[in-house]
This record gives C-alpha cells, structure tokens and sequence, in this order.
C-alpha cells in the first residue's frame, strides 16, 4: 500500500474524533489511518503546534489526546491511576 504524502481533513477530522474518545499511541493512530508512524507523527506535530491536541511520555509511550474533556484519562495516566 502507498502511503500519502499529506493526510486531508478527512483524515485529520478521523484522528481528532479517535483520540477525543481515548487518548491512542502513535502506533494505534497509524494503523487506524493506515499510514506508518513516521507520517503519522509529521503530522501531529503540525495538529499539536495549532493547539487541537497534546502529546505526552507515559511509561515508555508517546499518548496523543485532543484538547477536550476526554483529557481526564490521559490525565488518569499521568498522574499514575491506571
């Protein structure tokens, strides 16, 4: 499968509603997206520069959550009650 060189609204609009529901690695988002992880995280820094999510280091992980409510679980995760 070729992988895209740019990800559209459409796609960006599919991450957002994923992680407004969980927070997701980058491994999750990427096969979600059917894309590889490399293009995947070019375009979260894009998404995390413009304010629409957060980006965090939980044990090990790189935790991608939008900018919303649903932050609770990802805050869960930080703050160690798993």
């Amino acid at each position: 499968m070729e992988t895209a060189q740019h990800l559209d609204k459409f796609t960006r609009d599919a991450i957002l509603s994923m992680i407004n529901q969980q927070p997701c690695t980058i491994r999750e988002l990427a096969h979600y997206c059917r894309s590889n992880r490399y293009e995947i995280t070019k375009y979260l820094s894009k998404m995390s520069r413009q304010g629409l999510i957060t980006v965090k280091y939980i044990n090990g992980q790189i935790i991608v959550s939008g900018n919303s409510i649903m932050n609770v679980k990802a805050s869960a995760l930080v703050n160690g009650s798993q």
